[in-house]
């Protein structure tokens, strides 16, 4: 190495090292691309091939911010199908609701209808029998009191 601390940059002696190593590294990035291409072009697992051939994958990890971002268009996928039940459920249950209300209101209006024909035509009975009822009262209060039975002539 570079003699240097641990961590510390690395220095590159003079004489063609970094070209050296740059060199090697095009070359085996080169190679790794071959092998991917075959793998495609055969049918076969690209990332196993490259594996194989030297090279490394790395999966970056996505900030926490789109992770949940992510996760949140999943979840909305997942529960569209009960949130478009539910928005339906909303508007028809109510209007539902209001079409039996109107119904039940005029099924009441008309029995309420009926009731008040009916009670009208008892309340005139009952006036009337009380009307015969007091007539014959002040019929009976006309009559004169008769102690002796005349001879019919």
């Amino acid at each position: 190495g570079s003699g240097g601390p641990a961590g510390a940059p690395r220095r590159y002696a003079a004489g063609g090292a970094r070209e050296d190593i740059l060199a090697a590294a095009t070359k085996q990035t080169a190679a790794i691309k071959a092998a991917r291409d075959a793998a495609i072009k055969n049918g076969t697992d690209p990332i196993a091939a490259a594996k194989a051939a030297g090279g490394v994958v790395v999966y970056e990890e996505l900030p926490a911010a789109l992770r949940f971002l992510e996760l949140f268009v999943r979840l909305a996928k997942w529960a569209y199908p009960a949130l478009l039940l539910y928005a339906i459920t909303f508007f028809v249950v109510p209007c539902v609701r209001a079409v039996y209300c109107h119904w039940e209101n005029k099924n009441i209006a008309a029995r309420n209808a009926r009731r008040r024909i009916a009670a009208g035509g008892a309340l005139r009975e009952i006036i009337a029998v009380g009307e015969d009822k007091r007539d014959r009262a002040r019929g009976a209060q006309r009559l004169e009191i008769v102690t002796e039975i005349e001879p019919a002539v």
